[in-house]
């Protein structure tokens, strides 16, 4: 079999962004890829506080006040879509990356 060497070069866009996500929420859809939205979760602020400063010792005490309905929220970062092929070769890709097996670190 004839092989050919062929060079590809990366470019980053101008809206190329890094993100740090913590979670992933997806699956297959009706056309059957792989749809994968990537989350960050992260606690919810109150809205606002209220102190209570002790004059005489300086002691603080915060009380929460007004707030929101929920406990967290998961901000939606990016939605992936790619055919079940590719999602199972970057899978493969990651667990290479993370068991050491590419791109380990010289020793």
């Amino acid at each position: 079999m004839e092989t050919k060497k062929v060079k590809v070069k990366y470019i980053k866009t101008k809206d190329f962004t890094q993100k740090f996500v913590n979670g992933a929420y997806g699956g297959l859809n009706l056309n059957g890829l792989v749809t994968l939205k990537f989350y960050y979760e992260d606690l919810t602020l109150p809205e606002s506080v209220e102190l209570e400063v002790d004059e005489k010792t300086g002691l603080v005490e915060e009380s929460k006040i007004n707030k929101q309905e929920f406990d967290g929220e998961r901000r939606v970062e990016i939605e992936l879509l790619m055919t079940p092929d590719k999602a199972k070769e970057i899978a493969q890709f990651i667990l290479d990356v993370v068991e050491g097996k590419i791109f380990k670190d010289k020793e």
